[in-house]
């Protein structure tokens, strides 16, 4: 049984009884079906794709950086020729990067340097914390059956 292509008018041979295109026309008729369904559908399918993104973000990002180390790795050609088009055709935007990259790092190391600092400091406040609590317990027992220093022991103490 010989059939006639919808599309294009030329005759081939069916694979099924329902089908309507040549093996050559089928797969633009299905791209542009698909084009139709999304132009119909958009904001439902974008609705479902972002519900799907935040109800599994670890798995979304996890694909999405091995997609980007894949693809950088099979591309890296493609990608150096770009970049070399891009800062050739944009040679103060490249300036600018760089200048940001710059204070970028030299952030990140401030902000490294505080939060050591910091730790330090901690440390620093927990050892005369330390230091505090056993000058006032050698204090209790030092002055244990003094009568003034056991009733005014507190008083001094927040004194300290």
């Amino acid at each position: 049984m010989i059939k006639i292509c919808q599309r294009c008018g030329k005759e081939y041979p069916p694979a099924s009884n329902r089908q309507k295109y040549c093996a050559d026309c089928r797969p633009a008729v299905t791209q542009e079906y698909n084009r139709q369904y999304y132009l119909r559908n958009s904001e439902e399918i974008i609705a479902r794709v972002a519900q799907y993104k935040e109800n599994n973000r670890d798995t979304y990002d996890a694909y999405q950086r091995e997609y980007s180390k894949k693809y950088r790795a099979e591309h890296k050609d493609t990608i150096r020729q770009y970049k070399k088009q891009w800062l050739a055709n944009n040679p103060d935007k490249e300036r600018v990067y760089c200048e940001r990259a710059k204070e970028r790092y030299h952030k990140k190391r401030r902000l490294k340097k505080l939060e050591a600092k910091k730790l330090r400091l901690i440390a620093k406040m927990q050892a005369n914390a330390a230091k505090r609590q056993t000058k006032q317990i050698r204090r209790k027992e030092l002055y244990q059956g003094d009568s003034f220093w056991d009733n005014n022991l507190n008083a001094f103490a927040q004194r300290m």
